[in-house]
C-alpha cells in the first residue's frame, strides 16, 4: 500500500478518514438553526454563508479536525510537529446552490493559487477542504491529478473583469472566497481531464496549492456546503513579505497566516 507522503507527492493530494466524526454534527447543527436550507435567494443565501464562517472560524472547529487527525496529516506532508506549521487566519464556508441554467456562478472554477499571489511561498500553501453536506461521487471537488508538477510558466490563462464574473472586490462572494477577477485556463493542461474526488462526509482532502482544482457545480437538489483552509511550513515564510487581506473582516490582524 502506497504511503500518505508518497502518494501526496504523486498525485498531489490525499483523502484522510476523520477519526472524531461528532464535528460534523455540531456543524450541521448550525446549519440547521441558521435557516439557510430554506433560501433561495443568492445574495440573502450568500449573507447567511458568512454569518456561518464567522462562527465556525470563532468556535475553531477546524482547529480541532485538525489536531484529531494530525498523525495522519503529518505523514502526508512531511512534518514532525505543528510547531513546524503555521495557519490561515481565516476559514472559507464554501455554500454552492443547486445548479440552474440561467444565474452566475456560484462556484470557484478550475485554478491553482499561484493564479491569484506572486508571491513565491504560495506555491508551497497546502489546502485542506472538509465536506460537510451533499458530498458525494459526482458532486464533490474536482481535481486533475498530477497537475501540481507542471509549471506555471506552461500554462495560459485568461482573467475576466469583475463584471464578467459577477463577484464585486471586497464583496460578501469575495470574503467567501470566490475570485473577483477570476482567470480560465486556456491552455498548457488537458481540463477534460478533471475528475470529482468522490469525498465523503467523514473525510477531509489535503492537496497542494499547485494542484489544479475547483470545486465545480452542485448538481443536488440541496445546498452542498465545505470548510476550507491552508497550512504552510513556516520556512517557506521566513524572510518573506506576506500579503494583508483586508477582506477577511474576522480575523483581527488581517494576516494570512499565524502560528499554530
Amino acid at each position: 500500500m502506497i504511503s500518505l507522503a508518497k502518494s501526496f507527492k504523486k498525485k498531489g493530494y490525499v483523502i484522510i478518514n476523520i477519526k472524531d466524526k461528532s464535528f460534523f454534527k455540531k456543524i450541521d447543527e448550525e446549519i440547521n438553526k441558521s435557516t439557510i436550507l430554506n433560501i433561495n435567494n443568492y445574495k440573502k443565501f450568500s449573507s447567511k454563508c458568512i454569518e456561518l464562517q464567522n462562527k465556525i472560524y470563532k468556535t475553531k472547529h477546524h482547529i480541532k479536525v485538525l489536531n484529531d487527525n494530525f498523525t495522519d496529516i503529518k505523514k502526508a506532508i512531511g512534518v514532525k510537529s505543528k510547531k513546524e506549521l503555521a495557519i490561515t487566519t481565516f476559514v472559507h464556508f464554501r455554500g454552492v446552490q443547486k445548479k440552474t441554467k440561467r444565474g452566475k456562478r456560484k462556484f470557484v472554477g478550475l485554478h491553482r493559487e499561484t493564479f491569484y499571489s506572486d508571491f513565491d511561498y504560495t506555491k508551497h500553501q497546502i489546502n485542506i477542504s472538509l465536506p460537510i453536506q451533499n458530498y458525494n461521487k459526482n458532486n464533490s471537488l474536482k481535481i486533475i491529478s498530477g497537475s501540481h508538477k507542471i509549471p506555471d510558466k506552461k500554462i495560459l490563462t485568461k482573467k475576466l473583469s469583475s463584471f464578467e464574473s459577477g463577484v464585486k472586490k471586497f464583496s460578501v462572494d469575495h470574503r467567501l472566497g470566490l475570485p473577483y477577477n477570476p482567470k480560465v485556463i486556456v491552455s498548457g493542461i488537458n481540463t477534460s481531464k478533471a475528475r470529482r474526488t468522490n469525498l465523503k462526509t467523514g473525510q477531509i482532502i489535503l492537496f497542494s496549492a499547485m494542484l489544479i482544482h475547483g470545486n465545480g457545480s452542485n448538481n443536488y437538489s440541496k445546498p452542498r456546503f465545505s470548510i476550507d483552509f491552508g497550512l504552510i511550513k513556516k520556512k517557506y515564510l521566513k524572510g518573506k513579505k506576506i500579503k494583508d487581506h483586508s477582506h477577511i473582516s474576522y480575523a483581527k490582524n488581517k494576516k494570512y497566516w499565524s502560528s499554530l
